[in-house]
């Protein structure tokens, strides 16, 4: 990438693969609190249950999907979004979550019923 050029969807995928993989452990060892740092001051959540502000919200939200060992496939991505899938676990229904990240942190998380 070239001074002043925008980052290619690799270039952003690669940014943000760090942050989606530390949030997806966090999600699958059933403690969302590790994943507050790799979220931005500002992440917004939209969801069925309405919008939360703020990364304390998000990781409440993050929480509410259920205990440890829920099962997640590995994130799809393209550039700066991915998909994390809920796949089973106890109590488990489908559903997933689409983050968009900026510079490495989520900004927005769109929870999927």
């Amino acid at each position: 990438m070239g001074t002043g050029a925008h980052p290619s969807d690799a270039d952003r995928e690669a940014t943000a693969r760090p942050a989606v993989l530390r949030i997806l452990e966090a999600l699958r060892r059933g403690e969302p609190e590790l994943s507050r740092p790799y979220w931005r001051d500002d992440v917004v959540w939209l969801g069925p249950e309405g919008r939360a502000d703020g990364p304390d919200a998000v990781v409440r939200r993050l929480g509410a999907l259920g205990a440890g060992g829920a099962a997640w496939s590995q994130p799809v991505q393209h550039g700066a979004h991915a998909v994390l899938r809920r796949t089973g676990g106890p109590g488990a229904h489908a559903g997933g979550l689409v983050i968009e990240t900026r510079r490495g942190l989520g900004v927005l998380v769109v929870a999927l019923p």
